[in-house]
């Protein structure tokens, strides 16, 4: 078991660090602390103490500024942060900085940290990681990594509410890719063991794009099976209900005889509502 004192030695020698690098990049830039604060922002006393150490936990806003106006490179600061901050909020803070550079390793890397921070318990954490990743993100690439991510801790701490949102909005995604509909079409079935953990619009979305997948598969007796269970769901009419309605008896044109406009108005609509 660590010692107070041996995790403030070893939070100095990180943060040292960061000194360390601040003053090789400064001095490779030929600039005075002075005229460093003219360029960050950050005072010359301020920019001292990092340098030196004396700061026991400088502000990621300062460091940031004068990372900034040097070019030091953005994961050569954050490693230490994401080893030693605890505070939830800092270190979304940062995650906020990191993610629209094109490394996902790194934003990974601090939202992970963000679900092991110390002062908020891992439900809300998760829940502020997943809310941040639906709405503020627009990575296709970056979204799966981080829903990967919210499954696994999810998993770890028995959040299965997350395991199931997370894993259908990988789902949303990876379908888009025609190329792999059995293997996408299969991960979504997959999302089904956890549907009693979704929403009820959630579980709507679900059946529905299930069931346009299914038919697109030729699975029609499936596609009909998925579409149904939008028809008992206790919401409001959406446009998924209304077209799972749709969609659940006119293929049945496979088993009896249909005209060909009945044909060609619902692969129209298959294709319109993929």
């Amino acid at each position: 078991m660590h010692r107070k004192g041996e995790d403030m030695e070893t939070a100095s020698l990180q943060y040292s660090t960061i000194g360390d690098i601040i003053r090789q990049y400064r001095n490779k830039a030929d600039l005075t602390q002075s005229q460093l604060a003219g360029l960050s922002g950050v005072s010359t006393g301020y920019i001292s103490k990092i340098e030196t150490g004396e700061v026991e936990r400088p502000s990621f806003n300062n460091i940031h500024s004068v990372a900034l106006a040097l070019h030091v490179p953005i994961d050569e600061i954050i490693k230490p942060y994401i080893e030693l901050e605890h505070k939830f909020d800092v270190l979304f803070g940062i995650l906020h900085e990191v993610v629209n550079i094109e490394n996902t390793d790194l934003i990974v890397k601090v939202a992970s940290a963000c679900l092991h921070s110390k002062d908020m318990d891992s439900m809300d954490a998760i829940e502020r990681l997943y809310h941040f990743v639906d709405q503020e993100m627009n990575s296709d690439s970056l979204k799966l990594a981080l829903y990967d991510l919210i499954i696994r801790q999810s998993r770890g701490h028995g959040i299965n509410k997350f395991v199931a949102k997370a894993l259908l909005q990988k789902y949303l995604i990876e379908r888009n890719d025609v190329t792999k509909l059995q293997s996408t079409y299969d991960s979504g079935r997959y999302v089904l063991h956890y549907v009693d953990f979704l929403s009820a619009e959630e579980r709507v979305t679900l059946y529905y794009k299930l069931g346009v997948h299914a038919y697109h598969l030729r699975l029609f007796h499936e596609s009909i099976e998925l579409c149904s269970n939008n028809i008992t769901e206790d919401i409001p009419v959406s446009l998924y209900k209304a077209e799972s309605a749709l969609i659940q008896h006119p293929q049945k044109l496979h088993v009896v005889p249909w005209s060909f406009d009945s044909v060609y108005l619902v692969v129209d609509l298959l294709f319109l509502f993929w």
